[in-house]
């Protein structure tokens, strides 16, 4: 081989090599603008699912005390219905006695 088919076969790999790294240099261009683009959509779902459990902590939190407020209304139910339930008693007992004692005077006449 002579001298300048050398320098040309050494002319041809080297634009076969600057032909591919201008490839290389649009592909890394094209992956970083996508990267970019993960990176803004990864920022925008966090911002999503930080407000998302901020909202549901505020839920939460009024969950949580409408839970309390009802516990708190069912306790006092249950206090008036023990002592209504206590009234009751008394009062079938009261009724009891004087139905008997009704009866009693009704024997004796």
């Amino acid at each position: 081989m002579d001298n300048d088919k050398f320098q040309e076969l050494v002319l041809q790999q080297l634009q076969n090599i600057n032909s591919r790294m201008d490839s290389l240099d649009k592909s890394q261009d094209i992956l970083a603008s996508e990267l970019m683009a993960v990176k803004t959509d990864v920022q925008k779902v966090k911002s999503t699912v930080t407000r998302i459990e901020h909202n549901h902590g505020e839920i939460l939190g009024a969950l949580q005390d409408g839970y309390k407020q009802n516990a708190e209304i069912l306790d006092r139910h249950t206090e008036q219905l023990n002592r209504i339930e206590e009234k009751i008693e008394s009062h079938d007992i009261q009724i009891s006695v004087l139905n008997r004692s009704k009866s009693n005077k009704q024997i004796v006449k």
